[in-house]
């Protein structure tokens, strides 16, 4: 069975190319100021990287200085060279940007060429990015099945007893595990029950302990785990019904929480 440290190295896995876009650029060459600020508007786009005579990207300027510029040189009079802080390899994992976004909306990406995209919040509101953060969920939920193991025993009749009291006996999860155990297939009822039900269970049986061993606050663990079970039903059912991932920061903050507590369970 893989060990929470190896489920953290594969989401690392996840790198930025995989999320880059080719970026919309104020091209100074076979282009005006008047109508790449137009298609920027269009677009939505407040920051335009600029495309230099030689090809090269290397400044930024806000579109509304496009506006009413007469020429380039007008134009880019308030442009701002990329300093470090604005880059991100392609290469590093995606995990970097979750804290890298914190307090800014967009990064350019460096290639071998120098810069060659950009990457934004909107970004891991993506389908791959929702993987790394559906990695980080299982993560989180294997150690819950852990701390609930090690709470409740390995002895099946107790087990059930103690589940039963929170759950009752009418779920579909600890009847489907009934079955599997009167079949011979028996796993542990910890890792049958769904994210949700752990956490019903885990607040009677082994949070405080849970909490105690990563040196956190009780409330704070449970506060932080709900957010991630919320997170996790988002990215499983594309939320068709409280459409919390058409909300980017939303969907960023939830992310950067997990990947947050999986990093402190996989230590």
């Amino acid at each position: 069975m893989p060990t929470l440290h190896t489920l953290l190295e594969s989401a690392e896995s996840l790198r930025v190319d995989a999320v880059a876009q080719v970026p919309f650029c104020a091209d100074v060459v076979g282009s005006l100021p008047a109508e790449v600020h137009l298609a920027a508007v269009e677009r939505g786009f407040d920051l335009l990287p600029i495309r230099e005579d030689d090809g090269r990207i290397r400044r930024v300027v806000e579109t509304r200085a496009l506006r009413c510029a007469v020429n380039w040189e007008h134009a880019l009079s308030s442009a701002v060279v990329l300093d470090a802080d604005a880059l991100v390899a392609r290469e590093a994992p995606v995990f970097s940007l979750l804290e890298r976004f914190d307090g800014r909306e967009i990064l350019f990406t460096l290639g071998r060429e120098g810069v060659d995209g950009v990457v934004t919040i909107y970004d891991l509101n993506q389908p791959a990015a929702h993987l790394l953060g559906f990695g980080l969920v299982l993560i989180t939920e294997a150690k819950l099945a852990q701390a609930l193991r090690d709470a409740l025993g390995e002895d099946s009749d107790e087990v059930l007893r103690r589940v039963s009291m929170t759950l009752g006996c009418k779920r579909q999860s600890v009847k489907r595990w009934v079955g599997a155990r009167d079949e011979g297939k028996e796993i542990h009822l910890s890792s049958t029950i769904t994210f949700g039900e752990k956490l019903e269970v885990l607040g009677s049986c082994g949070l405080t302990e849970l909490a105690e061993t990563y040196d956190m606050a009780r409330d704070e663990l449970l506060q932080d785990l709900k957010e991630i079970w919320e997170f996790r039903n988002a990215l499983a059912h594309y939320d068709e019904q409280d459409h919390r991932l058409t909300d980017p920061r939303w969907a960023y903050e939830h992310m950067r929480r997990a990947s947050r507590l999986a990093r402190v369970f996989a230590a």
